[in-house]
């Protein structure tokens, strides 16, 4: 019993301050079914509707009942036993009303009981005033079939757009479409005009609430059907002889009950399981009671036609009820009238949707204005003020200072404690930050990160802005909190990672795939909160306003008078609005410090992540020194990078704690290395322009190229060679070996991204060379959008080039592309069509700023006749080795702090054993100095030469085994039979297989210098491949 009447209690405090928590249980209690792996929400019409939760209907029949206790009170004192039947009649209208709205239903006794003691009489003088209004039976019926004509097609408008998934339209067709129906249907019945804006207000209103309560993509009414019982349940109700005077007390409300009929007796015509829930409790226990009001025939129809009757009869009842009370309202004092509209906009305000609240105060002031004149309008302040929880957060605001004060020494109350004391645990309806809520929510997070977790996700889930920039106020603090806490240098790399425990939750847009680019606003200011904020603000001071208007109003029926009253409250709306945009505008942080300053840190994790992985210690050494400049540097530079003097404050002890850490690891790595040498070599990627020290020859391929771009006919470039020959390195290093009048444009065709389809081939292009040139100070057009690459790719590139290539001046652009083999294989595979080459062709031809090199490991005639028929002015340039003299400087001087060095006939022998090939020369070079290293030596010496070379090979099996697998044939014959014949070469054995596909190898071979031909027959070109060959080469009999 004591958890039945707690969760009765949550359940109406959930629905007006937590609403989400209440959506939880709701959905817990009647889970909805799952599609596609998720599950929707579930209405708590739903619940109150079909059997899903008898415990939620009990514990709202409670709280219903327990809200009408005051109004029984009042008529057991001073009412009639005939008076009895508007509790019953209060009951049946509140449950109606909460399956559209939770909170409103919850309140309609209460409104009831605020009526009920202005005028007892009060049943029967709605009857009278609305019998006054109404015209003729024979008028009223055609202005309500009219009406309910229209309701169907609306709704049946409405269900065609749902079915064909438009959502959103068919939400708005229903409400302003049923809205419409209901204003032309009262008007041609009663032809009163105050009637008929009245009624069509509050039709509207409750449409607007039904229409975004119940229509969702997963639940969607047949309101084809519904309209269509609406329609016959309203004949039936005529033909059958309803006495009129139950159907003139509620012609207000069978327009407005229609739609409850409509959407209550539709869901029971069509839904059995609706009978033993509402059925039982409306035809069973008020059936009999209801039947004396509106005559024993609805007796008779409950007992044949359940479903249809229930929905006539809570349509008729509830119709009435809100008839008396909207009829009452205008005429109630100015009190009574302004406590109404309190407890009104109360109950909508979990709905989180401000167009409501603007409709319900201009609905309220409506209804007021016949009675109470210009004073009507104080209702506009105080529905607002009611809505946006202003009141609450008076009280809230006192909260969150004593627990503020609470932080403070000597008291040091527990943060985490004290969080719970706060929104969103007390109420998520916060449209105004807290002054101390996020010094709060960042104290607990300095306690304890995990606990505090939960809330900081709640609170980030709020649609309100009040949590929101509360969030955004603490989020500065809790992330240098968590940045400042690191104890060593592997928690600060794991700052750049989506491991940490909490940064990739706190800052999700930190943590993607995709790279970090600084220069760009990464997150979300808080913008769009202020603008809400402000928006608040400027009703909460416009209310005020209007309440001094208001007062001056009511003490005074002069027009003099009246004018000054509203133009002295529209002044001090405007003023407090401007103080308080002002002062919100200096003092919210908008998370610039975490934009500018979050990515470099995660630059600098990164950084240090990748020193430490360096195999050798010097290297480490090295990559950290730049990096603890760098936040020295970037220490320095806070004030210059725009940040506000409390952000300062806040990030200068990350930089010092990390510079620490930094240093600390330095030390560390100093302590180890005891003077190991410095490891400058690198086999595994191109050489890029930054690394030229380990970049040496190349030259004469450079002036080669200079020669031939500027001959007359302008031949096409191929650059060719085997694999890790040095190709791209030679690209990448082109802009320092060419002159200035030549500008080198480099695209990797490697990309999958290039060779998508045409579109994207052009694109990229434009994108290098304007990347390029920027690089050497050459600003070029604007590149055009991916859409007109798409509607014309090659007319968008030849636009863009008209533009870009008078800007070079005499420059002349070499566009290099690497691996263009990729072109054909796309071609292949219909990505690319042979278009392409034609435009290729084309701009060879007709562009004379423009030249070509293409890189890759074959030749253009090798590629077949495609590529040989469309460039016919060819010329290959094969690349190989280095010459003896450039590998020796390789060798001895591959970095200024380089201090290996070589016994007498060591670097001979390893250039003789590698031919000088590049990446061999960089492979065992490093092998080298590992092993010196190893032996805590600076001298390389036979024994160490050897020693490196077993590591070499383990180190480059990538390159060795595509020698092996690639280099040997083109067919599994042919490779079988080169794999054997290499073998035999290094083993000194004699051939033994087939001459025909030996000699397709040995072709094979030679063409990717693997071997060369000498007067005493075959041999390996590079001798340290005859060795891998002979030691760990194994032929593939898969083949």
């Amino acid at each position: 019993m004591k958890r039945f009447l707690r969760e009765t209690w949550e359940l109406w405090y959930w629905a007006m301050f937590c609403p989400s928590r209440l959506q939880q249980r709701m959905n817990e209690w009647a889970p909805a079914e799952e599609k596609d792996g998720l599950r929707s929400d579930t209405h708590s019409w739903l619940l109150l509707l079909l059997p899903k939760s008898n415990r939620f209907i009990a514990q709202f029949l409670l709280l219903i009942f327990l809200f009408s206790l005051p109004l029984m009170w009042r008529i057991a004192l001073h009412g009639q036993a005939l008076d009895l039947l508007l509790v019953l009649g209060a009951i049946v209208t509140a449950y109606s009303i909460g399956i559209l709205c939770l909170s409103i239903g919850f309140h309609i006794p209460l409104l009831v009981y605020l009526i009920y003691p202005v005028n007892p009489q009060i049943y029967l003088i709605g009857l009278d005033m609305v019998q006054d209004i109404l015209l003729p039976f024979s008028q009223g019926a055609r202005g309500i079939f009219l009406g309910i004509l229209a309701l169907s097609i609306s709704m049946g408008f409405g269900r065609w757009l749902a079915n064909i998934e438009r959502i959103f339209l068919a939400r708005n067709v229903i409400a302003i479409g049923g809205t419409l129906s209901t204003w032309l249907g009262s008007w041609l019945a009663t032809q009163n005009w105050y009637f008929a804006l009245s009624v069509t207000g509050l039709i509207g209103l409750l449409l607007l609430i039904s229409t975004y309560t119940i229509i969702d993509e997963t639940q969607i009414i047949d309101f084809t059907f519904i309209g269509l019982v609406v329609v016959f349940i309203l004949i039936l109700m005529l033909a059958m002889g309803i006495i009129r005077a139950a159907f003139v007390g509620s012609s207000m409300g069978i327009i407005m009950g229609g739609i409850v009929e409509s959407i209550i007796g539709g869901i029971v015509g069509s839904t059995v399981v609706l009978v033993p829930i509402v059925g039982g409790f409306v035809g069973g226990s008020v059936g009999s009671i209801i039947g004396e009001i509106v005559g024993s025939i609805v007796g008779v129809v409950v007992g044949v036609v359940m479903g249809v009757v229930v929905g006539v009869v809570m349509g008729v009842v509830v119709g009435g009820i809100v008839a008396i009370v909207v009829g009452t309202i205008a005429t109630l004092p100015l009190l009574f009238f302004l406590l109404i509209c309190w407890i009104i906009a109360a109950s909508i305000s979990p709905t989180m949707q401000n167009t409501l609240a603007i409709i319900t105060a201009i609905t309220l002031t409506a209804l007021g204005w016949h009675h109470h004149g210009w004073v009507s309008f104080l209702a506009v302040p105080v529905t607002l003020i009611s809505y946006y929880r202003l009141a609450d957060y008076l009280v809230l605001t006192l909260i969150d200072l004593l627990l503020a004060i609470l932080l403070i020494k000597p008291f040091q109350h527990n943060p985490v404690r004290l969080l719970h004391l706060l929104p969103p645990y007390t109420t998520e309806l916060v449209w105004i930050p807290l002054l101390n809520h996020d010094r709060i929510l960042a104290a607990a997070f300095r306690t304890d990160s995990s606990a505090t977790l939960a809330t900081f996700q709640k609170m980030q889930a709020s649609p309100l802005p009040g949590l929101k920039v509360t969030i955004k106020e603490a989020l500065p603090q809790i992330i240098t909190d968590q940045l400042t806490v690191i104890e060593n240098i592997y928690e600060l790399i794991a700052i750049a990672t989506p491991e940490h425990p909490f940064l990739p939750l706190l800052a999700p847009t930190f943590y993607q795939i995709e790279s970090i680019e600084i220069d760009k606003q990464i997150i979300q200011t808080v913008s769009s909160s202020n603008n809400s904020l402000f928006r608040i603000w400027f009703i909460f001071t416009s209310a005020l306003g209007s309440i001094i208007t208001g007062v001056i109003l009511v003490v005074s029926t002069q027009l003099i008078e009246t004018i000054i009253g509203s133009i002295v409250g529209s002044v001090m709306a405007g003023i407090l609005t401007s103080y308080f945009a002002d002062k919100w505008s200096f003092d919210i942080e908008d998370g610039t410090d975490i934009n500018k300053l979050l990515p470099r840190l995660q630059t600098v994790a990164k950084d240090v992540d990748a020193a430490l992985k360096a195999g050798n210690i010097g290297i480490r050494k090295r990559a950290l020194e730049p990096i603890l400049t760098y936040l020295l540097r970037l220490q320095l530079q806070l004030p210059e990078l725009g940040l506000t003097t409390r952000a300062i404050k806040r990030w200068q002890p990350v930089l010092v704690r990390w510079q620490r850490i930094i240093e600390l690891e330095l030390q560390e790595q100093q302590q180890q290395s005891q003077d190991e040498l410095l490891n400058p070599f690198q086999y595994g990627n191109p050489l890029r322009s930054d690394r030229a020290n380990l970049f040496r020859g190349r030259q004469k391929f450079a002036d080669e190229i200079v020669r031939l771009i500027l001959d007359r006919n302008r031949p096409t470039l191929v650059l060719h060679g085997p694999r890790r020959c040095g190709k791209t390195s030679f690209l990448y290093n082109l802009p320092r070996l060419l002159p200035s009048s030549l500008l080198p444009v480099y695209l990797d065709l490697q990309s999958s991204a290039i060779t998508t389809d045409e579109a994207a081939f052009c694109q990229g292009l434009i994108r290098a060379i304007h990347r390029d040139s920027r690089s050497q100070g050459i600003e070029l057009p604007v590149t055009p959008t991916r859409q007109e690459f798409l509607e014309t790719p090659y007319i968008t590139l030849e636009d863009w080039l008209e533009q870009a290539l008078p800007r070079l001046g005499q420059r002349r652009l070499l566009l290099n592309l690497d691996e263009f083999e990729k072109i054909g294989t796309a071609i292949k595979e219909k990505r690319l069509s042979l278009n392409l080459f034609d435009e290729l062709r084309h701009l060879i031809q007709h562009y004379d700023s423009l030249a070509f090199l293409f890189s890759g490991v074959q030749t253009l005639d090798e590629l077949g006749p495609n590529w040989s028929s469309y460039f016919i002015s060819v010329v290959p340039l094969e690349m190989t080795y280095l010459e003896p003299d450039e590998a020796e400087s390789l060798l001895t001087n591959p970095d200024p702090e380089f201090a290996l060095h070589y016994d007498r006939g060591i670097v001979d022998d390893i250039i003789q054993l590698t031919r000088c090939q590049p990446y061999l020369l960089q492979l065992l070079g490093s092998a080298l100095v590992t092993q010196a290293n190893l032996n805590h030596t600076q001298l390389v010496t036979p024994d160490l030469l050897q020693a490196a070379i077993p590591e070499a090979f383990t180190n480059g099996e990538p390159y060795f085994t595509n020698v092996w697998t690639e280099f040997t044939g083109n067919n599994p014959a042919e490779i079988i039979a080169g794999q054997e014949f290499l073998l035999e070469l290094a083993n000194r054995l004699a051939p033994g297989h087939s001459q025909d596909l030996t000699d397709a190898a040995i072709g094979r071979l030679r063409r990717y210098h693997a071997i060369e031909q000498t007067d005493n027959g075959y041999v390996f070109e590079v001798p340290l491949l005859e060795r891998w060959v002979r030691e760990r080469a194994v032929k593939n009999s898969n083949y």
